[in-house]
């Protein structure tokens, strides 16, 4: 005849496989969260600074006073850093999180779908 149509059964889950599905979700959220963060720095440092700096500029009475303003090409780079960092991260908490959830998926499917 046909084959049965079963539904999930979380129950039939241990507890090491579920924390694993857990540091997996917690892994991606971390690969999304520093994705965006890299995406930002980039923006900002790549668009949006060259285009504010090549406009007409701030009035005089929003500049800063103190000698020690860091000056756009000085922050230019430090956005640079902080978008190749945390696109690294990215890269490395995506890494992780499909080790785990292959981890995961290996114990509950011992052979993938051919």
């Amino acid at each position: 005849m046909g084959v049965g149509v079963t539904t999930a059964d979380p129950s039939r889950l241990a507890l090491a496989q579920w924390q694993g599905i857990a540091s997996t979700v917690t892994y991606l959220v971390l690969f999304a969260a520093l994705g965006l963060v890299a995406a930002l720095a980039f923006v900002l440092a790549h668009a949006i600074l060259p285009s504010y700096a090549s406009a007409a500029g701030p009035p005089p009475s929003s500049l800063p006073t103190a000698p020690t303003a860091p000056t756009a090409p000085t922050t230019r780079r430090a956005l640079y850093a902080v978008s190749a960092v945390a696109l690294a991260l990215a890269l490395w908490a995506f890494a992780q999180a499909a080790r785990l959830a292959v981890a995961v998926l290996a114990q509950h499917y011992p052979r993938f779908a051919i």
